[in-house]
C-alpha cells in the first residue's frame, strides 16, 4: 500500500507542477526556479522508489520475475484506480 500513496503524491507534485505561471519576462520565472526544480527532485525520487519496487533484479530467475510482474500489475492497477496513467506517473508529463 505504500505505492499508493507516493502515486497519490506524484499526482499532486504533477498538479503543482501544472500550475506554476509560464511567462515571457526573465524576473517571473527566475521566481518560481527554486521551486519547480525541488518539485522535479521529489518527483524523480519518488518515480525512482516506484521503479525499484517493479523491477526486477535477476532477469534469468523465472521465479524472481513472476513475483516482480506481480508488483508491476499491482502499481498498474493502483494507477487506474486513480485515475492516472502508469507511464506518465513512471516517466512525468
Amino acid at each position: 500500500m505504500k505505492y499508493v500513496s507516493i502515486i497519490r503524491r506524484i499526482l499532486s507534485i504533477d498538479n503543482a507542477l501544472s500550475r506554476i505561471p509560464l511567462h515571457d519576462s526573465y524576473y517571473e520565472t527566475e521566481r518560481y526556479d527554486d521551486i519547480e526544480d525541488r518539485l522535479w527532485n521529489k518527483r524523480k525520487e519518488l518515480a525512482q522508489l516506484i521503479s525499484e519496487y517493479t523491477s526486477c533484479p535477476d532477469r534469468t530467475n523465472k521465479e524472481l520475475r513472476r513475483h516482480y510482474y506481480g508488483h508491476k500489475k499491482q502499481v498498474k492497477l493502483a494507477c487506474r484506480l486513480l485515475g492516472a496513467d502508469y507511464y506518465k506517473v513512471l516517466r512525468g508529463f
